[in-house]
């Protein structure tokens, strides 16, 4: 184990990685709070370049760190660092392209059709997770991985479910599989007996699918509701449509 204290280089490039450019270019990201941090060290300790913590935090869990390198901060440091609005005792710098190998299945995979929001694109990652999902693809408008907010709401998933960006064009022109499109009128999935496994996608939270799903072949499915609410967010949409055909 190397064991250091935090330096001003490491400040700053602990600071780069608050802006995406930056987690692009080094192709690495952040992941922060006690629970994120564990899982990474628990399951993929390889994918961590440094993790940063405080002194006490590491005296109850240095048993756990192995060969990981350890940079020790106060917690006004980390305070400053952090992203999150309760974080003071541990962060770590995630290679971007690390993934825990998995039994994980290709047969469905979800499409996010720009869905922007960090917190549904990181709970869309942990349905998949949850129905053993290998691969969520989002378009170059949707949240991605790196995003800090995806990243803790996925409580984890970030680690086992693959994610892929490419755009609507290309992936309709590359991806033979049928699609599922979510949409608030089309086929009652209740109606969809045993579907040919396929792609799910699910739309932009305001402005729905992209309208060059449309002329793609695909279909258009509904989940019904009885009450007056005008639409269902989008990863409780996602989330319906994997329990009903997965």
């Amino acid at each position: 184990m190397s064991l250091t204290m935090l330096s001003n280089n490491l400040k700053k490039s602990v600071r780069s990685l608050h802006m995406r450019k930056f987690r692009q270019k080094y192709n690495k990201f952040l992941v922060e709070g006690p629970k994120s941090c564990l899982e990474v060290i628990n399951t993929l300790p390889s994918a961590i370049e440094t993790l940063i913590c405080t002194q006490e935090w590491y005296d109850e869990n240095a048993k756990l760190l192995g060969n990981i390198a350890i940079a020790i901060a106060e917690t006004d440091d980390l305070s400053e660092l952090t992203l999150l609005d309760h974080n003071a005792s541990v962060m770590l710098i995630y290679t971007g392209d690390s993934y825990l190998n998995t039994s994980y299945s290709d047969d469905w995979s979800i499409y996010l059709d720009d869905v922007q929001d960090p917190g549904n694109v990181g709970t869309i990652l942990r349905l998949a997770d949850w129905y053993g999902l290998k691969t969520v693809y989002h378009s170059q408008h949707s949240a991605k991985r790196d995003n800090p907010k995806v990243i803790q709401s996925s409580m984890g998933a970030f680690i086992r479910v693959r994610s892929e960006v490419i755009d609507q064009a290309k992936f309709i022109a590359e991806f033979n599989k049928p699609l599922y499109i979510a949409d608030l009128k089309g086929i009652d999935i209740s109606e969809i007996k045993n579907p040919e496994p396929g792609v799910i996608v699910i739309g932009n939270e305001g402005n729905g699918i992209n309208k060059i799903f449309k002329a793609a072949h695909q279909t258009i499915v509904t989940i019904p509701g009885k009450g007056q609410a005008e639409s269902l967010n989008a990863s409780i949409s996602c989330g319906i449509i994997l329990s009903h055909f997965c």
